[in-house]
């Protein structure tokens, strides 16, 4: 199963829970970017960009939680916990570490090229960057 389809699933799932209209929201919402960019370019709604649009919607309500306090703020986290189930467990330093000496890059370009080739989505790019820095020099 897609993690597009495990969207659907869950939004469904939410649906039928009077508490969780937060979630069955973002959901929502979250299906109706998707739907909007694939009909734009006219790309498959791959894993990939399910976890790029959630991590954007994520950074938009921390962007406004700073602002924000109260009812609203509440809102925004249950929607961000929501969203956080979906994205992948990011690697850790060591993992990557390893993937880079596996990979035997010959430049910082070369491994971060490798790295979103192969594990997009799942690594913090800066933390990507130091490693790949260090394990290079």
């Amino acid at each position: 199963m897609s993690l597009f389809q495990e969207v659907q699933a869950q939004r469904q799932t939410l649906r039928k829970d009077p508490a969780q209209v937060a979630g069955f929201n973002i959901l929502t919402l979250l299906v109706g970017e998707l739907e909007t960019a694939s009909k734009r370019d006219g790309s498959q709604i791959t894993d990939e960009k399910v976890v790029s649009v959630a991590k954007k919607l994520i950074k938009s309500n921390e962007e406004t939680l700073r602002l924000t306090s109260g009812a609203g703020a509440t809102k925004l986290d249950a929607e961000n916990v929501v969203l956080r189930t979906l994205l992948p467990q990011e690697l850790s330093e060591d993992q990557l570490l390893k993937i880079l000496v596996d990979a035997k890059p010959g430049n910082i370009g070369e491994a971060m090229k490798h790295l979103n080739g192969q594990f997009a989505g799942q690594f913090d790019k800066g933390l990507a960057s130091r490693v790949a820095k260090q394990f290079l020099s």
